[in-house]
């Protein structure tokens, strides 16, 4: 009897010794990317989660949600609607999400975009509920990015002036036409997509979808949004919701509003709208509406993170820059000794100033390698694969072909902030015409005798020693009808002198904002 019971005491012991608890250390790094998950019925809403271990999730409704663990994400499913919480464990660790689940028909009368909460700690930390997409997703664009790219450097092209300083978000402007081409039939769709670059537009549908649905890198925010206001006219589609409205706003996240009347209180909504969607930095989006405008198509973009690398904190020191137009002082940063990608050939000497942990995201800032020549000549004698090609030779994603040390960086801290109050002209002469033209446009999936009257870009940059913050607004305003240098000693990036740069995402190369600085 005693042998017996000895050998239950150690039996029991050995299974207590299999049984692993989470230690403290291990619970800090079981996390998830949101504690909160607004899913529709039927639809599928991604995690993310960390953990030491495995984990197990047990719903409290499965008639409202169901749950699955695959791979590094949790898999809910909105089954009808309601709300019901999922406590998700990791040996004695757990954690709890809130669900809500909404019906299909929520959508007729607003369909709201997929909310991100945002907590900033001025600058030290970035966002701590975002969704982080895979890399293959930019991959995927990557695709498409020589065809976004070629549109970029037109849209560059057709609005910079050689003695102003510019800044543009090419991608805000090609999310808006791409939404614009969805409700476009005939002449008018093909001339808007040969211009956007687009062979096939269910591909490109599907891949920016993707891509708008977060970032790349969960220290760094780029939050992408989209709107469509439309008021309550006879001139629409009278299946509008099934040809247009559904489809666009389920693959590009759309806020829907309807029967707008397109008065002021319309334009403190929209303006609203930006606000909220750009942290503040574009406060308004539109000054006053027409009384024959029927519809509004908004985009907005949002980027804001730390570089890798941050400027020395008691580097910076007033300096000239030598301008186009003046001589000023400004305060210009530092920093020594840093690994970069960096090039130099005829045209240009380039850097690459990488952001967030990962190297991701990077700005670009190319300056003529003639001192007697401005970057803008350089730049502007160029054909768009040239330029394209210039940007390109900084390499993608985890090349290291260019990487060099850096013996000192100088760049200026600045702010732009730009407005195109009507891209058509540029649009026009890159092809797109019979959208703009009141008695030809064919927007037959959105309503008949409708053109669209313009395309309002506005954009602001702020760029110190931490990092950088930017911000794009484009709508589109519908009306109805009445190589490698290997240096001899060491390399110094001085830019106190005009410079073009732009902000890409490193693994597809598409560029997401592309400015000029001539004056400061």
């Amino acid at each position: 009897m005693r042998k017996r019971l000895l050998a239950m005491v150690l039996s029991a012991s050995m299974m207590v010794g299999m049984v692993t608890p989470v230690t403290s250390d291990a619970a800090k790094k079981f996390k998830v990317s949101t504690k909160k998950v607004s899913v529709k019925a039927g639809k599928t809403k991604k995690v993310k989660y960390k953990a030491p271990g495995k984990i197990k999730v047990k719903m409290k409704s499965k008639k409202t949600a169901r749950a699955v663990v695959k791979k590094k994400y949790i898999l809910f499913k909105g089954v009808k609607k309601g709300k019901t919480n999922a406590v998700v464990s990791c040996g004695r660790k757990k954690l709890n999400i809130k669900i809500t689940v909404t019906s299909k028909k929520d959508n007729k009368n607003k369909i709201q975009a997929k909310e991100k909460p945002v907590k900033d700690n001025k600058n030290k930390k970035q966002a701590t509920e975002k969704t982080v997409i895979g890399k293959d997703v930019a991959v995927k664009l990557g695709k498409h990015a020589a065809s976004m790219n070629s549109f970029a450097c037109n849209m560059f092209a057709g609005t910079k002036k050689n003695d102003a300083n510019t800044f543009i978000s090419p991608f805000s402007i090609y999310t808006a036409l791409i939404m614009l081409a969805n409700g476009a039939t005939d002449t008018t769709r093909d001339e808007i997509l040969k211009t956007l670059g687009i062979d096939n537009l269910d591909d490109y549908n599907s891949v920016l979808s993707g891509y708008m649905a977060g970032t790349l890198d969960e220290e760094i925010t780029l939050d992408i949004a989209n709107s469509i206001w439309f008021s309550k006219s006879p001139v629409f589609n009278k299946n509008i919701d099934k040809d247009f409205i559904e489809p666009v706003s389920s693959k590009f996240g759309c806020d829907v509003y309807r029967n707008v009347p397109f008065d002021n209180e319309t334009v403190k909504q929209v303006n609203g709208w930006g606000d909220k969607k750009t942290k503040g930095l574009i406060k308004e989006v539109v000054d006053s509406f027409e009384a024959d405008t029927v519809m509004a198509l908004i985009n907005s973009i949002y980027f804001k993170s730390r570089w890798k690398n941050q400027f020395l904190e008691n580097g910076s020191m007033i300096k000239d820059f030598h301008g186009i137009q003046k001589t000023s002082q400004v305060t210009m940063m530092r920093n020594m000794d840093t690994n970069n990608k960096y090039y130099s050939d005829d045209k240009f000497t380039a850097i690459e100033l990488p952001y967030g942990r990962d190297e991701m995201y990077a700005m670009d800032i190319l300056i003529s390698s003639d001192t007697n020549k401005y970057t803008s000549d350089v730049w502007n004698g160029l054909t768009t694969d040239e330029k394209i090609a210039a940007i390109n030779k900084l390499g993608m994603y985890g090349d290291s072909t260019n990487s060099r040390i850096i013996d000192l960086i100088e760049m200026p801290k600045f702010e732009l902030d730009y407005t195109v109050p009507n891209f058509k002209s540029v649009l026009e002469a890159n092809g797109m015409k019979t959208a703009f033209d009141e008695n030809n446009a064919s927007f037959k999936k959105i309503g008949d005798k409708i053109y669209v009257d313009s395309v309002i870009h506005k954009a602001k940059i702020k760029v110190d020693e931490n990092g950088t913050e930017a911000a794009a607004v484009t709508a589109a305003i519908i009306k109805a009808v009445s190589a490698i240098i290997k240096p001899a000693e060491k390399i110094e990036f001085i830019a106190d002198r005009p410079f073009i740069f732009c902000i890409r995402d490193t693994v597809s190369g598409t560029i997401l904002f592309i400015g000029e600085v001539n004056d400061l």
